[in-house]
C-alpha cells in the first residue's frame, strides 16, 4: 500500500466536490465514486455511507449542519477521498487524497525531478481556482498532520510532513526551510532540497 499525499485547504467558502473534480482533465480520466460518508465528529458519531446515484446530494446543506462528509472514489483504478467539514461560522476544511500505490514517483516526502512536473501543475490548477482573499491557507504533503489554528503561525510550527505551502501574499509568516514564490496573489512556499531521482 502507498503512502496518501493530501491537499488539505482552509478557505471561508464550501468548495464542493464537483468544483474540485472539475479540474481534473477528463480526456484521459475516469472517475467512480465509491460512496459518500456523513458523519457527526471525527470519532464517527452517526456514520452513515450512501452509495452514489445519479440523485443530488445537498453537500452544501449537510456541511452546514456540521457535518462531515466523505466521499470514497477512484480515478483510473487509483483510490483517492475528499472530505468537506466546518471549522467555525465562516471557514471550512476541504481535504482531497490520492494513494500513491502504484505511483512510486510521488511516494515520496519531498519534490524531485521525477515528480516535480505533478506538484508545478498541481500548484497552477489550484491557484487558477480559487479566490486569494477567501484562502486561509493550503498545505500540501505525503501524510501531513495539520492542526487548524486561528494563528497561522502556530498551525506552522505545529505542522508535519508539508511540501507546499499555499498563501494569499497578504499573509504574513516565518516559514523556515520553504523557498518561496509569488504567483498571482498567492505566496507559494516550497520545502526546499536539492532536486534528486
Amino acid at each position: 500500500m502507498g503512502s496518501i499525499l493530501e491537499v488539505t485547504m482552509y478557505y471561508n467558502e464550501i468548495l464542493l466536490f464537483d468544483e474540485i473534480i472539475k479540474q481534473i482533465d477528463f480526456k484521459n480520466y475516469k472517475i467512480d465514486i465509491k460512496n459518500i460518508e456523513i458523519l457527526d465528529d471525527w470519532e464517527y458519531t452517526n456514520h452513515q455511507v450512501l452509495y452514489y446515484s445519479n440523485s443530488k446530494l445537498d453537500i452544501e446543506k449537510i456541511v452546514l449542519e456540521n457535518k462531515i462528509i466523505i466521499i470514497n472514489f477512484t480515478v483510473n483504478n487509483f483510490i483517492c477521498g475528499y472530505h468537506i467539514s466546518k471549522i467555525n461560522q465562516d471557514t471550512y476544511e476541504s481535504c482531497i487524497w490520492l494513494n500513491t500505490y502504484g505511483l512510486d514517483f510521488l511516494d515520496i516526502d519531498r519534490i524531485t525531478n521525477k515528480n516535480k512536473f505533478f506538484y508545478d501543475v498541481m500548484t497552477k490548477k489550484i491557484i487558477n481556482s480559487i479566490n486569494s482573499n477567501k484562502l486561509l491557507f493550503i498545505g500540501i504533503g505525503i501524510e501531513p498532520l495539520i492542526e487548524y489554528n486561528k494563528d497561522f503561525q502556530i498551525v506552522i510550527n505545529k505542522s508535519k510532513n508539508i511540501i507546499k505551502w499555499i498563501l494569499p501574499q497578504k499573509k504574513s509568516v516565518v516559514i523556515n526551510n520553504y523557498s518561496k514564490k509569488i504567483i498571482n496573489k498567492f505566496s507559494i512556499y516550497t520545502l526546499k532540497n536539492n532536486l534528486k531521482e
